[in-house]
């Protein structure tokens, strides 16, 4: 059975094709779990804070310092929400 060229889309694509255009794909890493700051990475002026964040609670007790995180800005990055971890 041969590969549709839709098999091929990416993660990111996938989650662009579904939401606003105001929304944007961005990897962090947590750089402290209490309080949570995550650093996106590209971004050195960008470390989200925990009340920019909406983490869902099947990750609230799941992070720690040093993991790779996936996070939705949403709303022209007034509003981020962590999706899941690397």
């Amino acid at each position: 059975m041969a590969k549709s060229p839709r098999a091929s889309t990416s993660l990111r694509e996938a989650f662009q094709g579904l939401v606003q255009r105001e929304t944007t794909l961005l990897q962090g890493t947590v750089t402290s779990k209490s309080p949570l700051k995550i650093q996106i990475v590209n971004d050195a002026k960008l470390e989200l804070s925990d009340g920019a964040l909406c983490v869902p609670a099947r990750l609230k007790n799941d992070l720690s310092k040093g993991n790779t995180v996936y996070v939705l800005s949403l709303d022209n990055g007034k509003k981020y929400y962590v999706l899941d971890k690397g």
